[in-house]
């Protein structure tokens, strides 16, 4: 047997790279993990719960008593209290007539009068590593062979945009008060290109996304490790 996969072909999906990487840590090594995506030495808390493919706001819903279940109308007005300027952000973001420049090509992206593609954006939103550590929720996207996307069809058309306003609305909706951080790990031959994304630039510009949270798999396994950093991570 070898270790090239079944019938000799490479595994080059995502999710198998998340559980290759995030899956059956050990406490020492969720801990390391955690302090390098807050950018600290000491944590809150040392309970670290991480899942992978999270689908928080769904699972929400599921869980809530009929009745009691967050209406499209009330996460409208959410969206319109924490995002409401989010539009004229991004399509001013950073300058119309340079790069990078984000592409809102239809009429109701960013719009929230569209409550229910809104609400099933939301809905359908995955995170592939979702950490919780004492007051902190770290989401984590990877990358490996696609890119980053950007579903014009979708009120929320930029993908870590969309996970950036669904954590903060089930927040709202579940009562819980926790800071929001995100990290990006994708192939280290296309990590440049990667940081260049205009969507990873605009979540950086906005303090949700720290520069040197974007980093390697290879990165990720030997901060994991307990190994020295990798130079890419000092920017």
């Amino acid at each position: 047997m070898t270790n090239d996969g079944i019938l000799g072909i490479k595994n080059r999906t995502e999710n198998w790279k998340t559980v290759q990487h995030f899956h059956g840590l050990s406490r020492d090594a969720q801990k390391r993990l955690a302090k390098k995506f807050l950018g600290t030495d000491d944590l809150e808390s040392n309970d670290i719960q991480i899942e992978l493919f999270w689908y928080g706001f769904r699972d929400y819903i599921e869980q809530c008593p009929e009745g009691d279940k967050p209406t499209e109308e009330a996460v409208e007005h959410l969206y319109r209290k924490y995002f409401g300027d989010l539009k004229d952000k991004i399509q001013t973001f950073p300058n119309p007539k340079l790069p990078p420049v984000f592409k809102t090509p239809g009429p109701k992206n960013y719009d929230s009068s569209y409550k229910r593609e809104l609400f099933n954006n939301l809905r359908h939103t995955e995170i592939d590593i979702a950490i919780r550590s004492g007051r902190n929720l770290i989401l984590g996207e990877a990358k490996y062979q696609s890119s980053l996307d950007a579903k014009s069809s979708y009120v929320l058309v930029h993908q870590l945009i969309r996970q950036r306003v669904m954590a903060q609305i089930l927040l709202q909706l579940s009562g819980e008060n926790l800071e929001i951080s995100h990290f990006l790990v994708g192939d280290k031959k296309r990590l440049d290109t990667m940081k260049n994304r205009a969507q990873v630039k605009f979540m950086q510009c906005q303090g949700w996304l720290r520069n040197d949270n974007v980093l390697s798999w290879e990165c990720v396994k030997a901060i994991a490790e307990g190994k020295e950093a990798c130079s890419q991570q000092r920017s």
